[in-house]
């Protein structure tokens, strides 16, 4: 691949390192399909994805994209003594979730 090396893939010819994570909510299929109200579903999903995104913003980081029950966010400056906090209160919500 052309625009590949072993400092990562290039898109813009720019490169950063960065935390990319994506956290998904497991069984939200079985759990929304006995659901027969759209506004359950979308409550359910909300409260998942919501504070998620607010912590990852919160910290500097960005959503890139809902991927059905998934959200997919990178953090382009995050310093290692902040990682392990920052996870911990993101797997916190999602587990509450």
């Amino acid at each position: 691949m052309k625009n590949f090396s072993s400092n990562g893939v290039w898109f813009s010819g720019d490169s950063i390192k960065s935390c990319i994570g994506f956290i998904d909510l497991v069984d939200s299929t079985k759990n929304t399909i006995t659901m027969d109200n759209l506004g359950h579903i979308r409550i359910y999903y909300s409260k998942f994805i919501n504070p998620i995104s607010k912590i990852v913003k919160s910290h500097g980081g960005k959503v890139i994209k809902n991927i059905e029950d998934c959200i997919l966010f990178y953090f382009p400056k995050l310093l290692i003594i902040k990682t392990k906090k920052l996870l911990k209160r993101l797997l916190n919500v999602a587990w509450k979730s």
